[in-house]
């Protein structure tokens, strides 16, 4: 079943489109130019390379419109995570000034200072995202003799001194 479209509005449609800069609305206007010149939902959707789903809903939207170009705009919202920039620098440097262990401790000072919790495996995601990269601690193996050590350490203390 074909839209139905005055002359004026396929004219006005045309002129939308073709002033249009955002290419997720020319999409949306060149769906009701197809539906109007007798596409299927399915022609349209592979036309335009958009899911089916996709054309139904913007279809709807259009036939349920309040006045003319409410059914065009977008509402998405990207996510911008939990943390602000200041927050994300705070952490940075935390990390860099402080040397930490491990990442719970990194996790504990997000939840006491920021008020936002984070599971380890967020928390890393975190960690590479604003620049960091962290690597739990590890005591090294030492094979030093004591005695020889504790010489060392008289010598160093007498040419400091």
């Amino acid at each position: 079943m074909a839209l139905e479209l005055s002359p004026s509005d396929l004219l006005d449609f045309k002129m939308l489109h073709k002033s249009e800069k955002n290419k997720r609305r020319a999409d949306r206007i060149k769906l009701i130019l197809l539906l109007h010149k007798g596409f299927s939902q399915i022609e349209a959707s592979e036309l335009l390379l958009i899911d089916e789903d996709t054309i139904t809903t913007w279809k709807t939207k259009f036939l349920n419109r309040n006045d003319n170009l409410s059914w065009i705009d977008d509402n998405y919202k990207p996510y911008l995570g939990k943390l602000f920039t200041l927050q994300m620098s705070r952490i940075r440097h935390y990390c860099r000034a402080f040397r930490v262990p491990k990442k719970a401790q990194i996790r504990d000072f997000v939840h006491t200072n920021m008020s936002v919790k984070y599971s380890l495996s967020g928390l890393q995601k975190l960690l590479i995202r604003i620049g960091l990269s962290h690597q739990q601690m590890h005591q090294l193996p030492s094979k030093v003799d004591p005695a020889k050590q504790a010489i060392f350490v008289e010598k160093y203390a007498e040419y400091i001194e």
